[in-house]
């Protein structure tokens, strides 16, 4: 997600507020391992001023 929003850096101010992002990450075992990702995608969504989509159980 980083690398789309760096590519298109020149056009962040149109990308910027009144969106929604979803992201779909599959795998197994303890859930803190996913901690660090999640938190990564909250800095880029607060970034963008994206909302969140609608998501199941943290």
């Amino acid at each position: 997600m980083k690398a789309v929003i760096n590519r298109f850096y020149t056009y962040n101010h149109e990308l910027h507020g009144g969106k929604q992002a979803v992201t779909l990450i599959s795998g197994y075992g303890d859930d803190s391992a996913f901690a660090s990702m999640k938190l990564y995608f909250k800095q880029l969504l607060d970034y963008m001023r994206w909302q969140p989509g609608r998501h199941g159980p943290d």
